[in-house]
Order: C-alpha cells, then structure tokens, then sequence
C-alpha cells in the first residue's frame, strides 16, 4: 500500500471530500487545509482514475506518492501516516 496527498486547488471540494470519504474511509485523512492523505494500492495516475479527476472536468487536482516525510504536525496526522506506511511494498 502506498501512501498518497490528494490537493485539490479549487475553492468548492465538497464533491472530492465526499468521494475520498466514501471510497476510502480510514484509510484517508482531511488535513486542515483541505488537502488528503490516501492509503492506496496502486499508482498516482491509478488513484487519478479512481477519484476521476484525470480529465481535468473536476478542477486542478494534484496526487503525489510519498515515501519519506518529516516535519511537525498533530499526533493524529503521524499516527495515520504510521499506520499506514507500514505496509508499504
């Protein structure tokens, strides 16, 4: 399972915040500022395709992969990540 960040730079992200909710449950975490964490099995461009923001039809939305991560945040945000990461193949 890979470990991804969905950012999304339009102003209404309702329809996105209900599909990864929906879709990935607890295994995706809203940020404070909008952004998401997703665990998934696949590629960004697969997780593109899942959410169906390829095309561009959604507004501009980003997927990066990370593998290393390191900063200051809440506990809750290094637990998700932890627990996600794990299994990371």
């Amino acid at each position: 399972m890979a470990t991804f960040i969905v950012i999304s730079l339009e102003q209404d992200k309702a329809a996105l915040d209900k599909l990864i909710t929906d879709r990935f449950g607890n295994a995706s975490l809203r940020l404070e500022n909008g952004d998401w964490l997703v665990a998934y099995i696949g590629t960004s461009k697969q997780l593109s395709d899942e959410l169906d923001v390829t095309n561009g039809d959604k507004g501009v939305v980003i997927i990066l992969n990370f593998h290393g991560y390191y900063g200051f945040a809440k506990n809750s945000i290094w637990e998700w990540i932890n627990e996600f990461s794990r299994n990371i193949i």
